[in-house]
C-alpha cells in the first residue's frame, strides 16, 4: 500500500509541475496581429539573458516593420539596471541587428557607398507591465508586455554594408508618436514587481522612447 501511495504522490507532484508550466506559458504568450510573423531572439544585457518576442511584417510594401511584442527573463541573473533601462538596451540591440529578421523576405542589403538604404520601421509601445511566469524560493522571473499596443513610438532605421562587409545601421531623423497622450504615468522603479502567484501582474509603467524622452 505504501508503494502505491508513493506512486500517487509522485504522480500528483508531476501533474502539479506540468500544470504550473502550462499555466506559465498560457499567461505569457501574446499573439502577433493578423498578417504579422512571430520571431524570437535572445540578447544579453548587463550579463543577463532575455528572450525577445517580435512581430515582423513582411510584404511587398516598403519599408518592413517590426513590433516589440514582449521580453522574457531567461535566468536568475540580477541586474543593477532598472526595467526601463534593460528594455531600452534590448531594443537598441534589436534595432542594430534587425536586418537578420528579414532573411526570409530576401531582404538584401545595399553597399554603403550607395545613397539608397534598406529601411525598417520599429513600433515601440510606451506603456508596459510585468507578469510573473516562474517562481521558486530564490528565483522570480517575468514577462514584460505592452499594456496598450495602440500607444507607440515609430522610429525608422536604415541599413547598409560597408566596404569591409560590416553591417552599418543608424536611426533616421525624426520619429512619429501614435495615440499620444498615453495612459501610464509611473516610472519603472516606482512600480513593484509581483511576487505572489504565477500570472500576477504589475501596474503599467512608462518605457521612454524618442517620442517621450
Amino acid at each position: 500500500m505504501k508503494k502505491f501511495t508513493n506512486i500517487f504522490v509522485a504522480l500528483g507532484v508531476t501533474l502539479f509541475l506540468l500544470t504550473v508550466g502550462i499555466k506559465s506559458e498560457a499567461v505569457a504568450k501574446e499573439p502577433c496581429p493578423t498578417g504579422w510573423t512571430s520571431v524570437t531572439d535572445t540578447v544579453t544585457v548587463d550579463g543577463c539573458e532575455f528572450e525577445v518576442g517580435l512581430c515582423d511584417l513582411c510584404s511587398f510594401s516598403y519599408p518592413g516593420q517590426v513590433k516589440f511584442n514582449y521580453f522574457k527573463q531567461l535566468d536568475d541573473c540580477a541586474s543593477i539596471l532598472l526595467p526601463g533601462q534593460i528594455k531600452s538596451q534590448i531594443m537598441s540591440q534589436v534595432q542594430t541587428y534587425a536586418y537578420k529578421y528579414f532573411d526570409y523576405c530576401q531582404f538584401t542589403l545595399l553597399p554603403f557607398d550607395q545613397k539608397e538604404r534598406k529601411k525598417i520601421k520599429f513600433n515601440s509601445p510606451v506603456c508596459w507591465f510585468a507578469r510573473l511566469y516562474y517562481k521558486t524560493q530564490n528565483d522570480l522571473r517575468y514577462y514584460y508586455l505592452p499594456c496598450d499596443d495602440d500607444a507607440y513610438c515609430e522610429v525608422t532605421y536604415s541599413y547598409c554594408v560597408d566596404k569591409n562587409g560590416v553591417i552599418q545601421s543608424s536611426p533616421d531623423p525624426g520619429f512619429t508618436p501614435y495615440n499620444f497622450p498615453y495612459d501610464c504615468f509611473l516610472e519603472g522603479h516606482q512600480v513593484p514587481l509581483p511576487t505572489g502567484e504565477i500570472g500576477d501582474e504589475s501596474d503599467c509603467y512608462i518605457l521612454h522612447t524618442p517620442c517621450n524622452l
